[in-house]
């Protein structure tokens, strides 16, 4: 932990370089990158305006939400998730900027332990899942949220009713009582030998 003299010295600094409220700082201390050099985050941050092509209100945003973004590597992280968007997943380069101006925590993500198989999984399951949909929902973690309710929904023949975001983000409570005490038409050997297909094809 930097001295309180070093600390004063890098608040100040990303409010003023950055724009980024004194309200905000408090409440994202201990997330903000505070170890790096001046010039190191200034170059980060140029590379990311310059990059995705955002304005200095869009990089602000996306800063605020998630300043731990000026910590990653630019090769390891920034430019590989850009990649992964646009020429895996064939999303145009203007709307990746946006998916990534909305959800910046995407950049903090391992790309082949989380990142690409939550969204092969989402884009594989729900029919009717956008690719900025797949990727909000993978803030939310696969084995306790994702994956366990999308098996309820899918025994209930209601993938295609429900974007898989707004079912992650549900309340465990709000999920419970939505759906747990609906009926089941399908046995468990049914519910298990779909979840064994969905991982075979993601193997492949």
């Amino acid at each position: 932990m930097p001295s309180l003299g070093v600390l004063k010295e890098k608040v100040k600094f990303y409010h003023e370089e950055f724009g980024l409220s004194y309200e905000v700082i408090a409440k994202r201390i201990a997330v903000i990158p505070l170890a790096y050099a001046e010039d190191t985050l200034r170059y980060k941050a140029k590379f990311l305006k310059d990059f995705l092509g955002w304005s200095d209100e869009t990089f602000t945003k996306a800063l605020s939400n998630y300043p731990a973004m000026l910590g990653y590597s630019i090769e390891d992280n920034l430019v590989k998730t850009f990649e992964y968007l646009e020429e895996d997943l064939g999303m145009k380069r203007e709307a990746v900027a946006e998916v990534l101006a909305n959800h910046p925590h995407v950049f903090g993500y391992s790309l082949e332990k989380k990142l690409r198989p939550t969204v092969s999984y989402i884009l594989r399951l729900y029919p009717n899942a956008t690719v900025a949909q797949a990727i909000a929902a993978a803030k939310h973690s696969f084995e306790n949220r994702i994956r366990p309710r999308s098996e309820l929904l899918e025994r209930l023949d209601l993938l295609w009713r429900y974007s898989p975001r707004y079912i992650a983000s549900m309340s465990m409570k709000d999920f419970g009582d939505k759906f747990t005490d609906m009926e089941l038409d399908v046995t468990d050997e049914e519910i298990r030998a779909k979840k064994r297909k969905v991982d075979s094809d993601l193997k492949v």
